[in-house]
């Protein structure tokens, strides 16, 4: 019994490796393949707020994203939908898009056998949040968006994707994380750990939403 628990785990371990293997080698994906209704995840660097984000966000070794964006086809052009820190929520060509995280790991998902109209009345939401501010304090507004708020929002209607407490600590340590200590005390508003939002790791893991492979740019 003992071998068999033994050779049991080690058949788990080395499923579990080649799983990682095969989504960190994903094959490259073409810019031409992407279809409306599509999400790209942008991947985190280390440091400042993307490093922020990540670390107490991350549950998956393999999924270390900041920033996620909605496909929008119009006509033969590719376009993204997305809140950003510095612009807020705008709509971008695939140039300007790509260029923005041109160092960036983009990681495309798709949502798993969503009709026509889902992802039509999903992207019609998206636009008409547009020109909305980024919502810096991530405490649910109607009136600014953070990035997975922004996609959330779009496709509330139909209940996709959940939200969950939000929380600043590092699992590491179970403390708050100093960066989120000082982003708060410069806002002057309080840390809202535990309060409901979403974050793009947290959409990525999402059962609606089926992983397609890496941006080819």
């Amino acid at each position: 019994m003992k071998r068999m628990n033994s050779l049991l785990r080690k058949i788990i371990s080395l499923f579990l490796v080649l799983l990682s293997f095969t989504l960190l080698n994903a094959q490259d994906f073409p810019l031409e393949d992407l279809k409306s209704g599509d999400l790209v995840f942008i991947s985190s660097k280390d440091e400042m707020l993307s490093g922020a984000i990540n670390r107490v966000t991350q549950v998956r070794e393999h999924e270390n994203y900041d920033h996620v964006a909605l496909v929008s086809l119009e006509g033969i052009d590719v376009h993204f939908l997305h809140a950003t820190f510095k612009k807020g929520s705008v709509q971008q060509k695939a140039e300007d898009f790509l260029q923005n995280y041109k160092e960036r790991r983009i990681t495309v998902y798709r949502l798993r056998n969503a009709q026509p109209e889902i992802i039509e009345d999903g992207i019609l939401e998206a636009k008409k949040m547009l020109g909305k501010p980024y919502n810096t304090t991530y405490v649910l507004s109607d009136s600014s968006y953070y990035c997975s708020d922004y996609i959330e929002r779009a496709f509330r209607k139909y209940k996709l994707f959940d939200l969950e407490p939000m929380t600043f600590k590092d699992p590491k340590t179970g403390k708050t994380d100093e960066f989120w200590e000082s982003y708060y005390e410069k806002q002057g508003v309080p840390i809202p750990e535990g309060e409901l939002g979403c974050n793009p790791n947290g959409l990525a893991r999402s059962q609606v939403l089926r992983f397609m492979g890496e941006l080819k740019h």
